[in-house]
């Protein structure tokens, strides 16, 4: 999460720039192959990126290369991975983003996702544990409206 804003900033001064750490969920619908897709919209659904449940200040981690988190999914896990596992390191996406648009407080960048991804169904419970941050729990229900 940006903490102070910047646009086109260095490797060397990126870090500078992050508030903290969080959870966030993201939630992406499947369409199969007889389908249509519009990719634009398949992230984009009312209740989609859950974020939280606190933020672990950036003062409190000096290397976010070491965070870890781990997914469950009705209390088994199913995804687990290390922040120095990211194909694109922290500073490197703070880089390309402020490289695109101005990143401002409140900024969230995501780092996208261990393997280990699967469907979910109305009833599933999700458990989303971030080293220092918590635990953040989605449970699945059909739309009610």
């Amino acid at each position: 999460m940006i903490g102070r804003a910047c646009r086109g900033v260095s490797r060397a001064g990126a870090m500078d720039h992050v508030l903290g750490y969080t959870g966030l969920l993201d939630i992406t619908m499947r369409i199969g192959p007889e389908g249509q897709e519009d990719r634009s919209m398949r992230k984009s659904f009312e209740t989609f990126t859950p974020i939280g449940p606190a933020v672990l200040t950036a003062d409190a981690v000096p290397d976010p290369s070491a965070l870890t988190l781990r997914l469950a999914r009705n209390g088994e896990q199913c995804q687990s991975g290390g922040l120095d596992e990211l194909i694109v390191d922290v500073p490197d996406l703070i880089v390309r983003a402020s490289a695109l648009v101005p990143l401002r407080p409140g900024d969230v960048i995501a780092t996208g996702t261990p393997g280990g991804v699967g469907p979910i169904v109305p009833g599933d419970r999700l458990t989303l544990t971030v080293d220092g941050v918590g635990d953040l729990v989605m449970d699945v229900r059909r739309r009610a409206w």
